[in-house]
């Protein structure tokens, strides 16, 4: 799991990039828990911001999924509507972001050497998926948005510590 410092960098880095979507791109995929090859791929037509849920057209396993868009998820996703000019009731076959899976990974390359981390793109999946684990989601509620098979693969986000089951106990 990626540490504060590091994520504030590669924010930071984001920032600086000649390309004005890396950082939505990166704190998209920080809400979303999507591979970079399913954020690229993504389409409007699969975006259903009103219900909250967009459609991942066949991840890594082949399957579709649809996952549950946080608040921050779908604002993301507005402004990105905003900026692109596309309509809200077109159907369209154009890209959410705009962008191949090639030209994110050069672009993140020069993000994290200009972080100074050795983060992998796909380090934001585990973070995110952490993260769910924090809000008090389940593990199949995790595994939905995930799109994983099998309850040990999704077991690996899960960093309960001791201090959090305390809390559950009213400790």
């Amino acid at each position: 799991r990626p540490s504060k410092k590091d994520l504030n960098n590669v924010l930071w880095a984001a920032d600086q990039a000649e390309v004005k979507w890396l950082r939505p791109v990166i704190e998209f995929a920080l809400e979303t828990a999507m591979r970079r090859s399913e954020i690229t791929r993504l389409a409007w037509y699969d975006v259903d911001v009103d219900n909250g849920v967009l459609r991942v057209a066949d991840g890594k396993n082949g399957y579709d999924r649809t996952i549950s868009l946080s608040p921050r998820a779908i604002e993301l996703l507005e402004a990105q509507r905003a900026a692109s000019g596309v309509l809200i009731t077109e159907a369209t076959h154009h890209t959410v972001w705009g962008i191949t899976t090639n030209q994110l990974y050069m672009c993140w390359k020069r993000c994290k050497k200009r972080a100074g981390t050795d983060m992998r793109f796909h380090d934001f999946r585990h973070e995110a998926a952490s993260r769910f684990f924090e809000k008090g989601f389940t593990p199949i509620e995790v595994a939905t948005m995930t799109g994983h098979k099998t309850m040990s693969q999704v077991m690996r986000y899960s960093h309960d510590d001791l201090n959090t089951m305390a809390k559950k106990w009213g400790q």
